[in-house]
């Protein structure tokens, strides 16, 4: 009786792993510059429906992980480049989704600062050396 009490216990604590191994998929890819073909250390890959991400190593390559199969959209930002967007990417169950994402430079335009100075007031009897 003993020995099949544990039998069942040890049933009960392995099965929501199985329930739930392999229904997800995975997006992989990289990051790079169009002109250069660098990769893009750093850049921001979120899943628009979800409201998770990643961001690119090294070398531009980046892995999101624990995505039901569906359609998602993409949303790359990386500081000086321009925002991309990609639309429609599959995942399938226990797949992994390849993406190769260039970006543009793009301009950043600020608008003008302008700095106004001014003399400080010194009172003599309040100054120390």
């Amino acid at each position: 009786m003993n020995r099949i009490l544990k039998i069942v216990i040890l049933l009960f604590i392995l099965c929501p792993g199985f329930v739930y191994s392999q229904t997800t998929g995975k997006i992989s890819g990289r990051v790079y510059d169009q002109l250069s073909g660098d990769g893009l250390i750093g850049a921001n890959i979120i899943v628009s429906e979800t409201q998770t991400g990643s961001s690119t190593d090294q070398d531009g390559n980046f892995t999101i992980l624990r995505l039901f199969p569906g359609v998602y959209t993409l949303e790359v930002t990386y500081v000086g480049y321009a925002k991309a967007t990609i639309r429609d990417v599959r995942v399938y169950i226990d797949r992994t989704t390849f993406l190769e994402i260039p970006l543009q430079l793009k301009d950043i335009e600020l608008d003008e600062v302008v700095v106004t100075a001014q003399r400080p007031v010194i009172v003599k009897d309040k100054t120390f050396s």
